[in-house]
């Protein structure tokens, strides 16, 4: 039996809203935007901002795969699309309330897709071939880091390694 499976992926990744959840309700407009994780590091605003963009493409990619025979997965611009939405001056509860949104929007679309077609699959641009499996665990792993970074950013906690 494999670690992936359709049910499985989509447990995974309906758990970051609820840890998010969790971990954002008591955060103020101030922390959200003032406090980083680090000298040059992002804020609460700007890692919830990245996280919602990334669902936006995760569900382009999802498509794409399952449209069109073997794509390559369209990528993210890490430096221009913060500076496009400015990423700095934006509502954080907006964007966790957008990234939830899209999260569902996730995985209501997969879970209309069959067992057999998770192993469809796409070239990324990084990582390679990518299958859907793939991509759930590239998603749910993403959203660990990031639950990393804004829990350190909160002074919730150090990094531990």
């Amino acid at each position: 039996m494999s670690i992936f499976s359709s049910d499985r992926c989509l447990m995974w990744l309906r758990k970051t809203p609820v840890l998010l959840n969790a971990l954002l309700k008591d955060v103020t407009d101030a922390q959200a935007h003032q406090l980083t994780d680090g000298p040059n590091g992002w804020t609460v605003t700007e890692a919830m901002c990245h996280m919602r963009d990334l669902e936006v493409l995760t569900l382009k990619r999802v498509e794409a795969i399952l449209t069109l025979d073997h794509p390559m997965l369209p990528s993210i611009d890490l430096v221009e699309l913060p500076k496009q939405r400015d990423y700095p001056h934006q509502d954080f509860r907006a964007e966790f309330s957008a990234y939830v949104t899209m999260r569902k929007e996730l995985v209501q679309r997969l879970s209309s897709v069959d067992e057999a077609l998770w192993t469809r699959s796409g070239t990324h641009a990084t990582y390679g071939e990518m299958t859907l499996y793939d991509l759930a665990a590239h998603v749910t792993l993403h959203d660990v880091n990031h639950i990393e970074q804004i829990t350190r950013t909160l002074k919730l906690s150090d990094a531990i390694v």
